[in-house]
């Protein structure tokens, strides 16, 4: 059984640039990436908003069957549509047979190169 259909959205998955120069003149993400269908919802627990220091909606949860494998690091446009990556994966996914499990943080346009 995959992630319910009702609550997924496109969501554009970019891959972090290998080498970034320091003074942001290279943009973390690659500019192409590519779209999958996700579920994203709110996190809930306080320890991730402790663990990385957010307020409760600057932290979300990603569901998505899709079988392109995601990677800490990763560049996510969740709630823009202009390109610019709005989300970062913060940790670790966890991958099931059916379904992987990304814990996303709000990122900056600064923390984007721009």
């Amino acid at each position: 059984m995959g992630v319910r259909i009702a609550g997924k959205r496109k969501v554009t998955v970019k891959k972090p640039v290998e080498e970034r120069i320091v003074s942001g003149v290279v943009p973390l993400f690659e500019k192409e990436g590519w779209t999958l269908m996700a579920a994203i919802q709110p996190v809930s627990a306080e320890m991730k908003q402790k663990l990385y220091g957010e307020e409760k909606s600057e932290a979300r949860l990603m569901l998505t069957d899709s079988k392109t494998e995601l990677k800490e690091g990763y560049g996510l446009c969740v709630e823009r549509t202009d390109g610019v990556c709005d989300f970062q994966v913060a940790e670790p996914v966890e991958r099931w047979s059916n379904h992987q499990r990304a814990v996303l943080k709000r990122i900056g346009e600064e923390e984007n190169g721009f």
